[in-house]
């Protein structure tokens, strides 16, 4: 079953997600989600503990992937908590084709929040990030995916690494999940990023912040929410996907 994330638990909590946080006390994408810390008041958080996405033990799931329903979805960008946030894009992609395409795309100035905007995804659907690059084309530049098997280090954080004398592991980035997803009370899902290489991050995923539901019917859910009241076939079909 999804797990309750328990409210004001500090940067030293047990899920993955709950890490300290470089913007300000008590920023991470946790305290966002249930009002608190550095988001209490916030007109644009759903103030809730709302269930996430992920293992018993508060550990990431290393691969999932949404479902349209045939659906156009809308995306609500609430925030972007980062310096960076001017250069940072997110799409989606197809895990069973090479289709894909932007959902929130940079162009070098600070996005407006909140900015919604529709995009119509094949019927199953990821999504991927590429961080600190103005006005990209096309996302070869490697990126980070929530399958995270897929997952390369970004261009700006080998510059940025290499600037302050960091050493990556390049085939590591591949065990680290870089979205934390909720399910939020009216069929939308609150979904957390976290910007930069996690060998070099703070771990607060706030970093970019959206919400995504079905224009005009709830009609998808992510996979592993479909699979997850059966254990065996759960485990069975995470396995599944990690090469998607």
């Amino acid at each position: 079953m999804p797990i309750n994330h328990p409210q004001g638990p500090g940067p030293t909590g047990s899920v993955y997600f709950d890490g300290f946080s470089y913007d300000a006390a008590n920023a991470n994408i946790a305290y966002f989600i249930e009002g608190q810390g550095a988001f209490l008041g916030s007109p644009v958080s759903p103030d809730a503990q709302l269930p996430f996405w992920g293992n018993a033990d508060g550990s990431a799931v290393s691969s999932f992937y949404l479902q349209s329903g045939g659906q156009a979805q809308l995306a609500t960008l609430l925030l972007t908590d980062s310096m960076w946030a001017p250069y940072n894009s997110i799409g989606w992609y197809d895990p069973d084709s090479s289709a894909w395409g932007w959902i929130f795309q940079a162009n070098g100035t600070a996005p407006t929040i909140p900015q919604s905007v529709e995009f119509n995804p094949t019927a199953n659907f990821g999504l991927f990030f590429v961080p600190d690059v103005s006005n990209p084309t096309d996302n070869s530049n490697p990126s980070y995916y929530t399958n995270s098997s897929l997952n390369g280090i970004a261009a700006a954080d080998v510059a940025y690494a290499l600037s302050n004398g960091i050493t990556l592991q390049p085939g590591s980035e591949a065990a680290y999940q870089h979205f934390a997803v909720f399910d939020g009370s009216n069929g939308e899902y609150y979904i957390g990023v976290n910007d930069r290489s996690n060998q070099i991050s703070d771990l607060d995923y706030n970093d970019m912040v959206l919400s995504l539901a079905p224009v005009p019917e709830p009609g998808y859910l992510p996979l592993v929410a479909v699979l997850v009241a059966t254990l065996p076939l759960w485990y069975r079909r995470v396995l599944a996907m990690t090469t998607r």
